[in-house]
């Protein structure tokens, strides 16, 4: 059965549609992804990367 005249708690509630589109929301959240790309990613990557084999060189020379 569909309901007419319904507030859209008593829809949200009793008969939700998956189709039906969900309001936008009054107060919007100032950080809006908190993640890296994954250029940054990558990025990232070769740094850590760079630095490690630079210390195993490091200590490679200093042990000798």
């Amino acid at each position: 059965m569909k309901a007419t005249n319904v507030n859209a708690t008593d829809r949200k509630l009793a008969y939700a549609s998956p189709y039906d589109v969900e309001p936008a929301h009054e107060v919007h959240n100032p950080v809006v992804r908190a993640g890296m790309s994954v250029v940054e990613m990558v990025a990232w990557l070769v740094v850590m990367a760079a630095l490690s084999i630079g210390m195993i060189v490091l200590l490679w020379s200093v042990s000798r």
